[in-house]
């Protein structure tokens, strides 16, 4: 936890220090020979090139976005496609608790007896370093796979998503249903 706490606190002061040394060094002040015949003397080009930097600072995430978003106590029948992820996330209205409480979140994967499914999470989507880690389920039988969900790194409001989540098959019947507990 402490480790993701110093990730996210470096990745944002990266960031802030990338956006100041940008608008200082790169990015071009307007000048008077700038002036249109208005007597507007605001660059085009600095205006545009401003936006941009803005717009893609704001909207830094290195993964794909989910195809699903899951409710809690909701079953998802879903088709997988043998070798191709199929990304989602949870929703943070669903899973709202005060801070003294104490949940278990789950996540729970119906499927077919042989039917081999890998449940994967990305924690930092907001780094170009992102990558998905396999997680081991904390129990399982012949057609279910239950996964324990830590609330502080999966339960983000939509604006605050630096993870997603994703299961694939690899082999048996790609028919599964997802559950959020």
């Amino acid at each position: 936890m402490k480790l993701i706490i110093k990730h996210t606190i470096l990745t944002s002061s990266i960031t802030l220090f990338t956006f100041l040394f940008s608008f200082n060094c790169y990015i071009p002040y307007p000048r008077k020979s700038d002036s249109n015949s208005n007597g507007d003397n605001t660059s085009s080009n600095f205006m545009f090139v401003y936006s941009l930097l803005l717009v893609n600072q704001s909207n830094a995430n290195y993964c794909p976005k989910p195809t699903q978003i899951l409710r809690k106590n909701v079953n998802y029948p879903i088709t997988l496609t043998f070798g191709e992820p199929y990304y989602f996330h949870y929703t943070y209205l669903d899973n709202a608790k005060p801070q003294e409480e104490t949940r278990t979140y789950l996540l729970k994967i119906t499927k077919q007896s042989g039917t081999n499914v890998t449940y994967k999470e990305n924690t930092y989507c907001n780094s170009a370093s992102s990558r998905f880690y396999t997680v081991t389920p904390t129990s399982a039988i012949a057609t279910e796979q239950t996964y324990d969900l830590l609330y502080s790194n999966t339960f983000r409001q939509s604006w605050q998503i630096p993870n997603l989540y994703s299961v694939e098959v690899s082999s048996g019947d790609p028919n599964i249903t997802l559950r959020q507990e």
